[in-house]
């Protein structure tokens, strides 16, 4: 029993740690509830953040997992390099990386200064509760609700960058927490 117990474990641990996470020096700005009620997570690396001032990204943090044979998020394409910048850029001061949670060991990401990092892989989403890894950045602290959408099956809800009509990026929306919510039939 003992030992059973201990081989479950380690057969969570492995799988999650191969879990969705967008990393720490991305952004979840879309969430994707698939017909079988599967979410998938969509990440970004803005201009504005992941980068070092070598015009190179921050880090590589993020990885993905296949659940029934589909991916359970993705980073969104975008460049590979950005023209490198010096102290007199508003980014040189600004942390460029969130601290994210180890593991998938969070029932919500509440905090005002927080967004969802990853949501831990499930074979049966409607059996077992859903888990975040949360990141943390402090510049968030800034930022206001915009709101918050109610997805079904077969549903997305997509952010990403805000837009002045000059072009000039004012903002981004992102995903914040994640809540899953079980009607009493299963669905």
């Amino acid at each position: 029993s003992r030992m059973l117990r201990i081989l479950v474990s380690s057969v969570l641990f492995v799988t999650l740690s191969r879990a969705s996470f967008c990393g720490d020096s991305t952004i979840p700005y879309s969430l994707e509830v698939l017909q079988d009620c599967q979410p998938v997570l969509g990440c970004a690396r803005l201009s504005c953040f992941g980068w070092t001032p070598d015009g190179r990204p921050a880090s590589s943090t993020g990885s993905f997992f296949l659940i029934n044979g589909q991916a359970d998020g993705f980073l969104r394409e975008g460049p590979d390099s950005i023209p490198p910048y010096g102290s007199e850029d508003a980014r040189y001061d600004s942390p460029q990386t969130a601290i994210c949670d180890h593991s998938f060991s969070s029932d919500n990401c509440a905090g005002s200064n927080q967004w969802v990092g990853g949501i831990a892989p499930l074979l049966n989403i409607t059996s077992f509760p859903t888990t975040l890894q949360c990141c943390t950045l402090e510049a968030l602290l800034q930022s206001e609700d915009r709101g918050v959408a109610s997805l079904h099956d077969g549903h997305m809800v997509i952010g990403g960058e805000k837009r002045s009509e000059k072009g000039i990026l004012y903002g981004f929306d992102y995903i914040s927490d994640v809540t899953k919510i079980l009607r009493p039939d299963g669905s």
